[in-house]
């Protein structure tokens, strides 16, 4: 079974639950968040992961049955963890991708560097 919920420290002290469920993404347009990213574009990648794991924690908290504009975390705080935790950032999108993709991040390292051996080009 996938684990599909974790908790992060996006500062000292202050814990946030994620849930990684396909109901995450319907907080699409929040703030401008599209989950669109350049792949060759290591920036891009690294803000969608904190975007990803921003509307986790939109998703956990108003499931909880919260109002969203309560939470206390912001968008800024995943990115601001994502540059300060690396990690601790790397563990949490690894979780979302197992639990959103069923892949892990090794599985999509492989199957990259496999493409790229065989002359394809991953990122299509």
């Amino acid at each position: 079974m996938r684990q599909v919920r974790t908790q992060v420290e996006i500062r000292q002290g202050e814990r946030v639950g994620l849930l990684f469920t396909p109901r995450l993404y319907m907080f699409k347009g929040e703030q401008g968040i599209t989950f669109k990213a350049d792949i060759n574009d290591l920036m891009q990648v690294y803000a969608l992961y904190a975007d990803i794991l921003y509307c986790a924690a939109l998703n956990l908290w108003t499931l909880e049955g919260k109002e969203k504009d309560a939470a206390p975390f912001t968008r800024a705080d995943f990115h601001e963890f994502s540059a300060m935790n690396p990690q601790g950032f790397g563990k949490a999108v690894n979780i979302a991708l197992e639990a959103l993709t069923g892949k892990s991040m090794d599985m999509y390292v492989a199957e990259s560097k496999k493409a790229l051996d065989s002359g394809r080009n991953p990122a299509k």
